[in-house]
């Protein structure tokens, strides 16, 4: 096992081109450090990397990572910072950030422009906005769902990132983040105009059926009642008061029009074909019921088939993951063990009734991209 100190020691022979002095130093400024990749060396490596449970990648393994994908860049996952980014190096992009933005001494030139380093007052806050003033583009990011590149870096197009200054020894020596212009930068975010929809009041309560939407809306009730309607005639009735008591201009919706929504809900549910949550059906096929049990601890791989029937079974050629720790949280009482699921995995996969379509790829003893499987035609084996 190798240490940040023995990794930082074997900079020049190791990886020539990694930059783990400067990964080293951001990481005991106490920034998230995240591996990069991608064509452009700025595409995150792990899904999920913005979510705030997301565990905190070393640096020995970040090293990994980076040799498994032959990178030389990094990212800082901008909890508690804000990095105003701007893509354009001029002396009009400088005025605005001088007008605008605190001073600042830690700034990495990257190779548009520039990055100011502040930290957030409120460490929870999450923003990001664009500036656009006479061809200067800037855009300002904080918080866990952004990232920039980190200083050192190097894209696999020879362009890097590096530092005008010595680099901070931790967040708090930052200075605060404010724009002068606003009180607040969530002011200066786009706000998109809600659409106005016509309410129509019948005893005291509100509906929204609207010219335009009337159709929509009446396909999703009619699948809503077919569901629950004992017959034909009950979901027609049903509709046609639906669209007397909700719809604007009800009478210009004929009578034919609801009889046609009708009939194509009532012939979902002939056909199983509404899903009604826990109170719905299912298929199995036979034969794989057969194939199971005609093998040893065939009991437990049919158990398992049954879980992931029900979960994708109605998605054709669909991938999924299979994390027995999950199912176990997602499933009450999960009658299976870690082992006894995971054997159970491998027996399906051996019958044929699940197909790993991608493996798992390792680095060390971490998993970085878990195994991928399908369904297959249970009828066709």
């Amino acid at each position: 096992m190798f240490s940040v100190t023995n990794r930082v020691e074997e900079y020049n022979s190791e990886l020539p081109k990694f930059p783990i002095p400067e990964a080293d130093a951001m990481a005991k400024a106490g920034c998230f450090l995240l591996p990069l990749a991608g064509n452009d060396g700025k595409a995150p490596f792990f899904k999920g990397w913005n979510k705030k449970s997301r565990p905190r990648t070393s640096l020995n393994t970040l090293i990994d990572l980076a040799a498994k994908k032959s990178s030389f860049t990094y990212g800082i996952r901008l909890d508690g910072i804000c990095v105003v980014d701007c893509d354009t190096r001029s002396p009009e992009t400088m005025q605005i950030v001088r007008e605008r933005f605190p001073e600042s001494a830690y700034v990495v030139e990257t190779p548009r422009g520039w990055h100011f380093y502040f930290r957030l007052a409120n460490k929870l806050e999450c923003f990001t906005y664009k500036i656009e003033i006479n061809g200067v583009e800037i855009d300002v990011k904080a918080g866990h769902k952004n990232q920039v590149v980190g200083a050192g870096s190097i894209r696999p197009d020879g362009q890097s990132y590096r530092w005008q200054s010595m680099p901070f020894s931790k967040i708090s020596e930052l200075p605060v983040f404010a724009d002068n212009s606003k009180s607040s930068p969530r002011d200066l975010e786009p706000k998109e105009a809600k659409p106005k929809t016509n309410i129509l009041r019948f005893d005291g309560q509100e509906f929204q059926m609207p010219l335009g939407v009337r159709n929509k809306l009446l396909c999703e009730k009619a699948v809503e009642y077919a569901n629950g309607d004992s017959s034909h005639e009950e979901l027609l009735q049903n509709l046609i008061a639906t669209r007397n008591i909700q719809c604007e201009d009800p009478m210009s919706v004929s009578d034919t029009e609801i009889g046609k929504i009708a009939d194509w809900a009532w012939g979902l549910r002939l056909q199983n074909k509404i899903y009604a949550g826990r109170k719905s059906e299912f298929r199995l096929a036979r034969n794989a019921m057969d194939i199971c049990l005609a093998q040893r601890g065939g009991s437990n791989a049919l158990l398992l088939y049954l879980f992931i029937v029900e979960q994708h079974g109605h998605k054709p050629n669909f991938l999924f993951l299979l994390c027995m720790a999950a199912m176990a949280k997602q499933i009450p009482n999960f009658p299976l063990s870690k082992n006894s699921a995971y054997a159970a995995r491998n027996l399906l996969t051996s019958l044929g009734l699940i197909i790993c379509v991608k493996k798992e790829v390792k680095v060390g003893r971490y998993t970085v991209e878990p195994a991928q499987y399908r369904l297959a035609n249970a009828l066709a084996l």
